[in-house]
């Protein structure tokens, strides 16, 4: 038997694996009768060759673990006998096989008993009393000094890793009594490396002076390494056990460390620092990138000595192609970008060679990290994202949604053979969404419908957090999904906050968690499972996913349809409950300026829907506003916390809110809702610290005009309000006469340049739409004498105002405001272009009695236009007539004049009285004669010209001189003037 055993060849180097007799060990572990094929004794079924694996040599033991190719072999090759004989290259061999071959589990449920019974990944090794043997064994071998630096970090690694995919739990907060050993094995791993005492005035020594490792400093929010009490080796003794530590091996304990979460000691620390400095020359991009993607994931900052290793050895490990791979690229990037902290200069140009180099080898989860750590650190240390990165990126990310075809995870499961090629999953999709959105590059035309068509493969396997990320890029770029996306978008969170993913999860004051109280039984009853516990919107939808989720519906114009609003409301509601005091100052300023600019910010009743299965239960709170409370609340706590341009925002919303209101009513729902209250004291104290603010305290121009604005509104619809409710609430804040604070001079002489930047827009002609070209047209042929772009003064902000209006009739004093799309809400599930411009039946073409009396077509107007009749209504004009592009694009070209005439004497009475008609009759005469005159020949005009000069004034025979005229011209070049003058004439009739 021995004989048989031994090795075919000459023994392994450690290059090139040799496989042995000894993998001829039958997978089951039993006894098998004979090797000889029915030749000789062996094949006499009366004898049996005992092959267990205590009657093997503990070196033909390893050749077989090293050869098992599943978990099962090698715990039956590890029987209890032979373990106890195992030395440490044993041991940390055994586990790192196990770990190897060991399959994510997919039921927590299985045990031990199952696990023998089964060959499934749905086991754990943990409760296995072989694995557990092996690491009493190591325990035992660490005690005697016999475990060596490599068997140490192997062994942590392979724990790491099998913790990672839940097999056994090493680390105190996670797992139970039967992962104890694991545990005792983790620990006493750690207390096995090498440390080193603190002497930080040598490690710095160690820099050169032209290291380049001075870049962004980490925040002090990274966390620091334990410092429980170790064994610290001197510098003889280290120096005496370099032979048998390898820097190399002790970045593979440090990755272990990140896979688990559990940062070591900052003796251990200081000691791989020492290994690296001593075997820097051997550092490789695989073992830079594990070193810097585990700083990164445990918020470890390495210190001056650890950075300048860092940033000396990527130059050297990325110089050459081939010499890494893309995960390596990715890691590294990954770690720098969670330590807010730029590599080097030198290390930084490396690293962007390497991305062009392997961006074609790039796997999904590899791209888009390398995107957002990319995107991450221009946005936090500056670093620009250079144009061949960029185009190297975005011809990954084609090629990704290329060739694999936009394969769902459910497409995967049904066909094995599409798991071949791997797509972005939803997580990944939506860090992709967020790297342009952060650098505020939109991509091709092409790319972006591809990452459309891609989100809606994705929507329906999105986390909250991937869906809020997304719509928020959206937004952040100004391209709205395409309906079909959003629409599956706002689906997903529908289900989502259905079932309960809001803030604690479903056992956090649900359905849920109230049959399990109650002990009520059905098929919808059971424990949370613990993918339900995670937080910050990978899996439950937190204050971050809200907010931006309003601010991008907000930002793109679109009001959310009722059940999407009421899935908001809910998650908020349940958040106010739940969670009140974790809404940050950007949480606050995102959900105030969100809701008002939707019109959606109220104080009424406010309903919480919660839904599992067909059952639906609905909670009521018709006392108070959780969520307005949960909102005003933050906002008096985060007052000083807020920046200036989130500060002026902030009083413009509140201003606004209760001055101008919700927008219309869209339901039952809303029918009690009222104009939301100021907050209190909160409102004062925002005013007072903006007197306080210069002008340089702002990042941009616009925040100081915001700030103008917002003194405006207060002063105009609340301090002189008509209401007396109104007034006296804002004499309340600012006694005697409730006026808003007024500022600095410096931040007053920013908000008046700022605003005369402002209008020089305005004045500009070219930048007026051809629609309201189209509207200054008609009236000037109706005779109706206007003036475009006029500015009408009234009211005061931080100086005397001034309100930009579309056309001011003269003699009337009546303003006429035509209203673009971008006047109104569009809707994510029917967007206006989809139900005008590409359907003609939804909007047939009418009459102008029909036109005029045709009303919104479920449009909304948004909180900006109804701002601006507001403070209209304010100034001193007759009326004001609104154009709504819906209700123009109805009429028929050539009924438009007549149309906007009198949709204009609807509401202005005065011009409808009885002089009315000639005057405007007159008028119509003198542009229509103006106009003849100009179309008419040489010949014709002189003729003309003649009449009319002894016409004299008289309007009548001017007028029947021109008629005259037309009526004897017969041309196609002045037909279209030719009949405005016969309507003209037959409309005086």
């Amino acid at each position: 038997l021995q004989c048989l055993l031994a090795p075919v060849s000459s023994p392994r180097s450690s290059r090139a694996p040799v496989r042995w007799l000894a993998s001829a060990v039958p997978p089951d572990g039993f006894a098998r009768r004979g090797y000889g094929r029915g030749r000789g004794r062996g094949g006499d079924s009366s004898r049996a060759v005992d092959a267990r694996a205590s009657n093997l040599r503990l070196r033909d033991v390893q050749r077989a673990i090293v050869d098992a190719r599943d978990v099962q072999t090698i715990l039956d090759l590890c029987d209890e006998e032979t373990v106890a004989r195992f030395s440490s290259v044993n041991v940390a061999t055994a586990l790192s096989r196990l770990a190897k071959n060991a399959k994510p589990r997919m039921n927590a449920n299985a045990n031990a008993a199952s696990f023998r019974a089964s060959k499934t990944s749905d086991i754990r090794l943990g409760e296995h009393p072989v694995f557990a043997a092996l690491c009493d064994r190591a325990v035992t071998l660490i005690k005697r000094d016999e475990f060596e630096h490599r068997p140490v970090c192997n062994s942590a690694h392979a724990l790491a890793a099998l913790q990672h995919r839940g097999h056994a739990f090493v680390t105190a907060a996670a797992g139970d009594d039967l992962d104890a050993p694991a545990k005792s094995l983790w620990r006493a791993l750690h207390d096995a490396m090498p440390t080193v005492e603190d002497d930080p005035l040598r490690d710095c020594s160690r820099l050169k002076d032209d290291d380049d490792s001075r870049g962004t400093t980490v925040p002090s929010t990274i966390s620091t390494p334990r410092t429980d009490s170790k064994t610290h080796i001197s510098d003889s003794a280290a120096s005496s056990f370099s032979g048998t530590v390898s820097a190399r091996q002790s970045t593979m304990f440090l990755y272990a460390s990140a896979l688990v979460r559990d940062p070591p000691s900052a003796g251990v620390l200081r000691g791989i620092w020492r290994e690296l400095r001593s075997d820097e020359s051997r550092v490789g991009s695989h073992h830079v990138s594990n070193l810097v993607w585990a700083l990164g994931t445990l918020g470890l900052d390495p210190g001056r000595e650890g950075w300048g290793i860092v940033d000396r050895r990527v130059p050297a490990a990325f110089a050459e192609i081939g010499a890494f791979n893309s995960q390596n690229v990715a890691n590294t990037w990954w770690g720098f970008a969670k330590l807010r902290r730029a590599p080097s200069a030198r290390a930084a140009a490396t690293l962007s060679r390497a991305i062009v180099a392997v961006a074609e080898t790039f796997k999904p989860q590899e791209l888009a990290n390398a995107m957002w750590a990319r995107a991450h650190l221009a946005a936090t240390c500056g670093l620009r994202v250079e144009r061949e990165v960029r185009v190297a990126f975005d011809a990954a990310v084609a090629g990704t949604l290329g060739k694999n075809a936009l394969v769902s995870p459910n497409d995967k499961n049904k066909n094995p053979s599409a798991s071949a090629s791997v797509s972005f999953k939803s997580k990944e999709l939506s860090q992709v969404f967020w790297h342009y959105a952060s650098l505020n590059v939109a991509p091709a035309d092409s790319l972006w419908r591809a990452l459309d068509a891609a989100a809606l493969k994705q929507a329906p396997f999105a986390s909250p957090m991937d869906v809020s990320l997304t719509l928020w890029a959206c937004a952040t770029l100004g391209k709205a999904p395409s309906p079909r996306t959003w629409a599956a978008m706002e689906r997903r969170l529908q289900t989502l906050v259905s079932r309960g993913m809001v803030a604690s999860g479903p056992g956090g004051g649900s359905l849920w968690s109230r049959r399990e109280r109650s002990g009520e039984s059905g098929k919808k009853s059971g424990p949370v499972p613990n993918a339900l516990r995670a937080r910050f919107g990978h899996a439950l939808v937190e204050w971050q996913q809200v907010s931006n989720l309003v601010w991008s519906y907000a930002k793109l114009r679109t009001m959310p349809d009722e059940a999407t609003l009421g899935a908001i409301r809910a998650a908020a509601a349940r958040l106010a409950r739940e969670k009140p005091l974790e809404m940050t100052p950007q949480d606050a300023s995102m959900l105030l300026w969100g809701h008002v600019t939707l019109g959606t910010l109220t104080r009424g009743t406010v309903a919480e829907e919660t839904t599992s299965g067909e059952e639906t239960e609905t909670e009521t709170e018709t006392d108070k506003d959780l969520f307005l409370d949960a909102l005003y609340s933050a906002l008096d706590r985060h007052v000083d916390a807020f920046k200036p341009d989130e500060l002026t925002n902030a009083l413009w919303c509140l201003a606004v809110a209760r001055g101008v209101g919700p927008s219309r009513p869209r339901g039952n729902r809303d029918r009690d809702h009222k104009n939301a209250p100021l907050p209190g004291a909160a409102y004062a104290r925002m005013w007072r610290r903006l007197a306080t603010m210069e002008a340089n305290d702002f990042a941009t121009e616009d925040g100081v005009l915001i700030a103008h604005h917002a003194a405006v509104t207060h002063n105009a619809l609340l301090a002189e309000s008509n209401d007396e409710e109104l007034k006296r609430e804002a004499v309340t804040f600012f006694p005697p006469e409730g006026r808003a604070l007024t500022p600095r001079p410096s931040l007053v002489a920013a908000a008046k340049k700022a605003w005369r930047a402002q209008n020089a827009q305005h004045e500009n002609d070219d930048a007026l739409s051809s629609s309201q070209r189209r509207v200054g047209t008609l009236l000037r042929r109706a005779g109706i004498p206007h003036e475009s772009e006029k500015e009408l003064a009234g009211g005061f902000g931080f100086f005397p105002a001034t309100q930009t209006v579309d056309f001011f009739l003269t003699d009337s004093r009546v303003v006429v405001e035509y209203d673009g799309p971008h006047h109104y809400y569009e809707t994510a599930a029917d967007p206006r272009r989809e139900r005008f411009f590409r359907s003609d039946d939804v909007l047939p073409l009418l009459t102008p009695d029909q036109a005029t009396a045709f009303g919104d077509p479920g449009f909304t107007r948004n909180v900006n236009t109804r701002l601006r009749d507001a403070l209209l209504a304010r100034k001193e004009v007759a009326a004001v007539v609104t154009v709504p592009w819906w209700a123009m694009r109805g009429v028929k070209h050539a009924d438009q004049e007549k149309w906007l005439v009198e949709r204009i004497e609807a509401v202005a009475p005065e011009l409808s009285a009885p002089s009315a008609p000639n005057k405007t009759c007159r008028r119509i005469r003198q542009t229509l004669i103006k106009r003849w005159l100009e179309a008419s020949p040489a010949s014709s005009r002189a003729k003309l010209e003649r009449d009319l000069s002894v016409a004299g004034k008289d309007e009548d025979a001017r007028w029947a001189a021109v008629v005259a005229a037309a009526s004897k011209d017969a041309t196609k070049v002045r037909a279209k003037l030719r009949g405005e003058i016969v309507e003209a004439v037959e409309r005086r009739a």
